[in-house]
């Protein structure tokens, strides 16, 4: 409530007020209103308490998810997810494809993908973007199942112009006035950020809304951000957070053997990963999805170190120390997931702790103690090499 045209009877009524006492009044009714403003923080917390609680004698059932891809549920609802990837990887059109086979009931779109919320409502916001893009790439949607603007349950969004503030208010608003919603998706989530992809409150801040929309409203976002240009992690404490708080992170990049074709790779999963996607762009602008490449699908089944040769092995471990002194195991684990997807291989979170304890125990990387940086091991790794003669 403004206060602005009440008068207090403790302030004098005329222009030569005293400054020290009119500071004092402020002081004082800031006091007051903060005061005021904490009671109501408390009632609010106390019903935050009695919502969060868990009744332990109840069996809930698990929510409905609402893809599923290649027989592999994707996407709870109450949930959100991310898509993860280097610029121009082709980020937005899997977005777009996984918003054309949400909204296909018929399954027909593409192959292997299933809704589990048919006739439900999609939407698409885009921070990146042009408007002529976006527009571009809601032609592609609404062509592709043959929507009309009379059953038109698709909702599109260019929001490059507003500012990061303006950007949370717009979402929020729509989502929470749009009925049977089930998936949204938010490319470009960075641009929610009002101090960039390394400030750790903006990230914890962009998370929270994350959560609570999709818990709130039980449905699940997708969102989509930029990798590290030296390894495959999301970029900066923003993507490290998405990636603790997300349901599922899909890498996508381009194929080796072919630039023209981009593969969805499984990063992270609280359930059972997804199988490789592979798609291209068709002359209509359309992701299609195709088959692996031969070579990639030879190497598919080669996972855990006991799979590669020891040469190859130690190869890769001075890959992932190049240029660098010291390691945390999360970093050295990306260093070798990006340097073993840029040769094809596709190796789980789960395997590539197998990876960092096959070269612990073969003394190729060292750690004084639990927690500290891994480094590697250089002068063993030169006598091994003299020893089977790989120099």
């Amino acid at each position: 409530m403004s206060t602005a045209n009440t008068q207090s009877p403790d302030i004098p009524n005329d222009d030569s007020k005293d400054t020290k006492k009119t500071s004092n009044f402020t002081s004082l009714r800031d006091a007051i209103a903060s005061h005021k403003e904490a009671i109501g923080k408390d009632l609010n917390i106390a019903e935050l308490i009695a919502e969060s609680k868990v009744d332990p004698f109840k069996r809930m059932e698990k929510p409905p998810s609402v893809l599923e891809i290649n027989g592999t549920l994707y996407g709870t609802l109450g949930n959100f997810s991310v898509i993860n990837g280097k610029p121009k990887s082709r980020k937005s059109f899997f977005a777009t494809m996984l918003i054309i086979a949400i909204l296909d009931y018929n399954n027909l779109s593409y192959k292997g993908f299933k809704t589990n919320q048919p006739y439900t409502n999609a939407i698409y916001f885009d921070t990146e973007q042009s408007i002529y893009h976006v527009n571009r790439l809601g032609n592609r949607v609404v062509s592709k199942l043959g929507l009309k603007p009379e059953n038109n349950r698709f909702d599109i969004y260019s929001l490059r112009q507003y500012s990061p503030k303006e950007k949370l208010i717009i979402i929020e608003k729509i989502l929470y006035s749009t009925k049977d919603l089930s998936f949204v998706v938010i490319d470009g989530i960075a641009d929610l950020s009002m101090n960039g992809y390394n400030d750790e409150a903006d990230a914890i801040m962009i998370a929270s809304k994350l959560l609570k929309w999709t818990q709130k409203l039980n449905i699940h976002i997708v969102v989509a951000i930029h990798q590290n240009k030296g390894d495959s992690n999301s970029k900066g404490h923003l993507g490290a957070q998405l990636t603790q708080k997300g349901e599922t992170v899909l890498d996508v990049m381009k194929t080796n053997e072919n630039k023209d074709y981009s593969v969805v790779k499984p990063s992270f999963s609280r359930g059972i990963d997804i199988d490789d996607i592979y798609f291209t762009i068709d002359e209509n602008g359309m992701p299609i999805i195709v088959a692996a490449p031969a070579s990639n699908a030879a190497k598919k089944t080669l996972k855990k170190p006991t799979d590669f040769h020891y040469d190859f092995k130690m190869n890769l471990i001075e890959e992932a120390f190049t240029g660098e002194g010291g390691l945390l195991l999360d970093t050295l684990k990306g260093k070798l997931k990006h340097y073993l997807a840029d040769k094809g291989y596709h190796v789980g979170n789960t395997i590539l702790r197998d990876w960092v304890t096959y070269y612990k125990e073969q003394q190729l990387i060292l750690q004084q103690s639990e927690k500290k940086p891994y480094t590697l091991n250089t002068d063993f790794i030169s006598k091994e090499r003299v020893k089977f003669q790989m120099l």
